[in-house]
């Protein structure tokens, strides 16, 4: 069965780790990562670390759904909800989708399950 995202309170903590990479995109990546709402960290050298606190505004899933699209194809990406490692391509999914829902109508109608397909994905309710 697929990891569930747990709503322990209103901010829920993802966080995306990467690099190194030979990428001629790293050092985008890198500056996107440490401009944007995130907290961004250098855990080791070439190697970051980048906590997104998620909660209703939608800026917070943009800016993660751009680093992920940076950054989900390269082997040395990860992303943890908690300590759960999740798809890189699913929490990029969920993320522009929870972008979408709520600036379009100000929250999140469904419950997104990391696995279900695309046509069957839903998103977390806030």
């Amino acid at each position: 069965m697929a990891p569930r995202i747990r709503h322990r309170s209103m901010e829920r903590p993802l966080t995306v780790e990467f690099g190194p990479s030979r990428s001629k995109r790293f050092g985008k990546a890198v500056a996107l990562a440490q401009s944007g709402p995130g907290e961004c960290t250098e855990i080791e050298p070439g190697r970051y670390r980048v906590t997104f606190l998620l909660t209703r505004e939608a800026a917070l899933y943009s800016a993660l759904g751009r680093l992920l699209e940076r950054v989900r194809h390269w082997r040395a990406s990860e992303v943890y909800e908690g300590d759960e490692p999740v798809s890189t391509y699913h929490a990029k999914e969920m993320a522009w989708c929870a972008s979408f829902q709520l600036s379009t109508f100000g929250e999140c109608r469904e419950r997104f399950q990391w696995g279900r397909p695309a046509s069957l994905r839903a998103l977390p309710a806030l």
